[in-house]
């Protein structure tokens, strides 16, 4: 009697190597999700460049070996599968010193609050990087001395209050983009002031009163987006006369009456 070979499993060198890759890519983003080693020494980047701890908040509690990084003041991890830097407050602490750059190294962080302190130094562009973190709070009225500024996108955040009226100050702005936060009020008429912008995009949001007929007067204005607000009233006849106008977006609204004659104008 013959005796049956045994079965022996083979797979094509192409299903192991997806499958190498597969766990090597699993085991890579595990490893980023656990290593906090980089947030650790972001922090301490940090606390290096605080020239002044009055109430010693850091020097006794941000130490190189003492406790882990997730209990240190002002610092909050995420969940068991996410032990990484998610938020650092250390507002109102009274600290002297500048923002380090090594600030960008803190990937997880979605919330940040450095205000009521004196870093003496701009924000710094690393912060870019930082994907998951969005803006909270107001539009400070102190916008408008940017006076240089060309571009202004905050879409899709947090942002809550209104539109400053100092805002329509910064002439050159050629870019302004709120869409998709929780702003309320009105639209500001001094929006006119802005007579270079090119993109007025206040979408989804929570603004009310009417359209307001000043805008009219922007005649760099190509594309306005005010749909998906609580605005109300007719459409005012000066839209008409944005003659540079190829985007008009006021859908998802509460407005009335007949679209004026005027907008004919634009076609």
């Amino acid at each position: 009697m013959k005796m049956m070979n045994r079965f022996t499993c083979s797979y094509p060198p192409a299903l192991v190597l997806l499958v190498h890759c597969l766990v090597t890519s699993a085991c890579s983003a595990m490893r980023e999700r656990l290593n906090i080693s980089t947030d650790h020494s972001a922090l301490l980047a940090l606390k290096a460049h605080i020239t002044s701890d009055p109430h010693q908040y850091l020097s006794k509690n941000w130490s190189a070996d003492a406790t882990h990084v997730c209990d240190w003041i002002g610092v909050k991890c995420g969940s068991p599968l996410h032990q990484r830097v998610a938020a650092l407050n250390i507002s109102n602490m009274g600290f002297t010193g500048t923002d380090p750059p090594q600030l960008g190294n803190l990937p997880f962080l979605v919330f940040l609050d450095i205000r009521s302190n004196y870093f003496q130094s701009n924000l710094p562009r690393e912060l870019s990087r930082l994907q998951r973190l969005s803006f909270s709070g107001f539009i400070p009225s102190s916008i408008s001395n940017l006076s240089h500024l060309e571009t202004l996108d905050l879409s899709s955040n947090f942002l809550e209050g209104t539109i400053p009226e100092q805002i329509g100050n910064i002439s050159i702005l050629k870019k302004l983009c709120l869409s998709g936060n929780e702003l309320v009020g009105h639209i500001p008429s001094s929006l006119s002031g802005c007579l270079e912008l090119r993109l007025l995009n206040l979408s989804s949001n929570k603004f009310s009163g009417h359209v307001p007929g000043e805008i009219g007067k922007i005649n760099e204005l190509e594309g306005l987006y005010l749909g998906t607000n609580n605005l109300i009233g007719i459409i005012p006849r000066e839209i008409g006369n944005l003659r540079n106008l190829k985007f008009l977006q006021l859908k998802e609204n509460q407005i009335t009456g007949l679209i004026p004659r005027e907008i004919g104008n634009l076609l």
